[in-house]
C-alpha cells in the first residue's frame, strides 16, 4: 500500500474507482485505493469486467499445474486462453485430466449407409450424433440425400378415413401430418370410432381393459370409458391378471440405442414402462437424444443479479444449472443481506405476534423467532374475545363446526366453552343403537310413572 493511504477495506466504492476497474490491474488499483486484491477482485467480477492481460511466458509454476485441472478452470485462473492451454500442454506431453472419449472406428458398412437415407435417420440407425455423420459424409465427399416424396399409389388412398391418421401412417410408413393432409385434399372425413358390438360389450370387465384395447382396436380410455358408463367392474381375475408383458431378449438389446419415445414406439409399450426398464438394467440413453435448452443472452444476464433459487424459479430451470452458469462466468454468489436490528423494532418482540412483527418489520419469520429467543421474551399470546350473552344463546342450538363458521371462532374454542357451561351437544346423526336403548328405557320409565300416578 502506498504511503499516506488509508485502508479502506469494506468502505462504498467511489465512481472515480468504479471506472478504474479492468482498465487497471487489480494489484496496482488495490494498492492505490488501499483495499485488498479479492475485494477488487470480487467487484470486478459482480459488475462482469475482464482484465486483459497481454502475452507473456509460462513460468515454472503454471506449467506445474498443468494437468491437475480442466482446461477451462486452468484457462480462469492463469487468465490465458484455453487454446493457449491446450497447445502447452501437448506441447510438454501432458495428458489432460479428463481425456477425449474414444469413438468407435468408421467400418465400410456403415460408412456405405451414408447418403443412402437422411443423416437424421443415420444417425439414430448407427447410434451416432448428427454432426458426426454429417462430418464423415462431408470428408467422403457423399452428398446429402434430398427428401424423396413418395407417390400416392391407389391402394393407399383407398385406407384412407378408414382409421385414425397416425395409425395409418405407422402401416404405410408415412408421418401422420402427411397422411391428414392427403386425406383433405381428397375429401375425406376423419375416421370416427365405430360402434360398440354386443360381443364387443360382453369383453368389458371380464379382460382387463388394456386387452380389450387391443382387441377392438380402441385405445385404453376409451375402453374404460365406456365400462364406466354401463356400470360394470372389472371382475377378479382381470385384476389378478397382468397388464404388462414380459421383456424379451431382443426387446432388451434395443433399450439405450435410441430415446426412450422412439423405443416406446417401436416395442408399443410407454414411455414410462421403457424408462424404468432402461434405468433397472443401468443403461443409459445416447448422447444425441438428450435435450437441453439452450441459454439465452436474457437469461444469462440474470445469472449472478439475484439468489439462484429466486432465478431457478424464475426461469424454470433447475438450481444446479443455474449454480453451475454462474460459476461457469466466474460470478459470485450473491446472499441475502442481513437486514440489522433497531431499538425499535425490538421493542416489538414479546408484545406483538410473531406475524404482526413480521409485518412490520420486514425482517423474516425465522430471523424475529431466533431475536426472541436470543432476548429471552415468550411469544405473545393472541387476545381472547370476551363470550357475549348473545353468542351464550346460541350455543348447542347448532353443531360446533357450524356455529364456529358463524361466529368467527375455532370450533374447539366453541366446543370448550359450550363443555364449560355445561350445555348439551346437538347430535344431527343417527342416533347409535346404545342412544336408541336409552331413548326407549327413558321412555318405558316415563310410561311406568304415569301408571302409578
Amino acid at each position: 500500500m502506498i504511503k499516506g493511504t488509508k485502508r479502506r477495506r469494506g468502505a462504498r466504492w467511489t465512481l472515480a474507482e468504479l471506472k478504474r476497474l479492468g482498465r487497471t490491474p487489480d494489484s496496482v488499483l488495490a494498492r492505490r485505493t488501499g483495499r485488498t486484491i479479492k475485494e477488487v477482485v470480487a467487484m470486478r467480477e459482480h459488475r462482469r469486467l475482464g482484465l486483459p492481460t497481454p502475452a507473456r511466458r509460462w513460468t515454472a509454476r503454471e506449467m506445474r499445474l498443468l494437468g491437475r485441472s480442466n482446461d477451462a478452470e486452468l484457462a480462469r485462473r492463469l487468465r490465458r486462453p484455453k487454446s493457449q492451454i491446450r497447445s502447452q500442454r501437448q506441447a510438454l506431453g501432458i495428458p489432460n485430466l479428463r481425456p477425449r472419449p474414444v469413438w468407435p472406428r468408421w467400418t465400410r458398412a456403415e460408412e456405405r449407409l451414408l447418403g443412402t437415407l437422411p443423416d437424421k435417420t443415420v444417425a439414430q440407425r448407427l447410434g451416432r450424433t448428427l454432426a458426426a455423420i454429417a462430418s464423415r459424409r462431408q470428408r467422403l465427399g457423399i452428398p446429402n440425400p434430398a427428401p424423396v416424396n413418395r407417390r400416392w399409389l391407389p391402394h393407399e388412398d383407398k385406407r384412407l378415413g378408414t382409421m385414425r391418421d397416425d395409425l395409418l401412417g405407422r402401416r404405410l410408413g408415412r408421418s401422420a401430418k402427411m397422411v391428414s393432409y392427403r386425406r383433405r385434399k381428397l375429401g375425406i372425413p376423419r375416421a370416427y370410432a365405430p360402434h360398440w358390438t354386443h360381443a364387443q360389450r360382453a369383453l368389458l370387465g371380464i379382460k382387463p381393459d388394456a386387452e380389450v384395447a387391443r382387441l377392438t382396436g380402441r385405445s385404453v380410455e376409451a375402453v374404460a370409458a365406456q365400462r364406466y358408463e354401463l356400470d360394470i367392474a372389472l371382475s377378479p381375475e382381470a385384476r389378478a391378471r397382468p397388464l404388462s408383458r414380459p421383456w424379451t431378449t431382443r426387446e432388451q438389446r434395443v433399450l439405450g440405442r435410441f430415446s426412450d419415445e422412439e423405443v416406446a414406439r417401436r416395442l408399443h409399450r410407454s414411455k414410462l414402462a421403457v424408462m424404468k426398464r432402461r434405468q433397472k438394467a443401468g443403461i443409459s440413453l445416447p448422447r444425441q437424444t438428450l435435450k437441453f435448452r439452450p441459454w439465452t443472452v436474457a437469461e444469462d444476464e440474470l445469472v449472478g443479479t439475484l439468489r439462484d433459487e429466486a432465478v431457478a424459479a424464475q426461469l424454470g430451470r433447475t438450481l444446479w444449472a443455474v449454480g453451475h452458469r454462474r460459476r461457469h462466468y466466474g460470478l459470485p454468489p450473491v446472499h441475502p443481506k442481513i437486514k440489522r436490528w433497531t431499538e425499535e423494532e425490538k421493542a416489538l418482540l414479546g408484545k406483538l405476534r410473531d406475524e404482526e412483527v413480521v409485518a412490520r418489520t420486514c425482517h423474516p419469520l425465522w430471523s424475529v423467532r431466533i431475536k426472541r429467543c436470543q432476548l429471552g421474551r415468550p411469544p405473545a399470546q393472541p387476545k381472547r374475545r370476551p363470550w357475549t350473552s348473545a353468542e351464550e344463546a346460541q350455543l348447542g342450538t347448532d353443531t360446533d363446526k357450524a356455529l364456529a363458521a358463524r361466529l368467527k371462532r375455532h370450533s374447539t374454542t366453541v366446543a370448550q366453552h359450550r363443555i364449560d357451561l355445561g350445555i348439551p351437544p346437538l347430535c344431527v346423526h343417527k342416533s347409535s343403537r346404545k342412544t336408541r336403548w336409552r331413548a326407549r328405557r327413558d321412555a318405558g320409565a316415563a310410561g311406568r310413572r304415569s301408571k302409578r300416578c
